[in-house]
């Protein structure tokens, strides 16, 4: 880990860029003003669409053997891979040929800041 990768998570962590429609940030559903959760009985995603629980804390989840609320992750870098291209997190295909990671990557790309 170095600063620089801390700064770049942090500064992904908050923007929308990951989100197809550059509306939902990680922070949106685990924001840190509320307990880095939403407070929410169901959180809401991309297209307002309701998802099945409410965001969990992300507060010390690196130190938790099992991440999201039924532990189907292994690790924080496994569970962070999920969001991205959930279709009621933070993805909606433009196309049939959209990939979730690979646009994001191509969004973060075109952007200065984050090159």
């Amino acid at each position: 880990m170095t600063v620089e990768r801390w700064d770049l998570g942090r500064k992904l962590y908050f923007d929308p860029i990951l989100s197809s429609d550059a509306t939902i940030s990680c922070a949106s559903c685990h924001n840190p003003k509320l307990g880095y959760t939403d407070q929410m009985p169901v959180s809401t995603g991309i297209n307002a669409a309701k998802g099945g629980v409410s965001a969990p804390t992300v507060m010390n989840s690196a130190y938790s053997p099992l991440q999201f609320w039924d532990g189907r992750a292994a690790s924080l870098e496994e569970q962070a891979q999920g969001p991205v291209g959930n279709p009621i997190e933070m993805f909606t295909a433009a196309n049939k040929d959209s990939h979730a990671w690979n646009d994001a990557i191509k969004r973060v790309r075109k952007q200065p800041e984050f090159v």
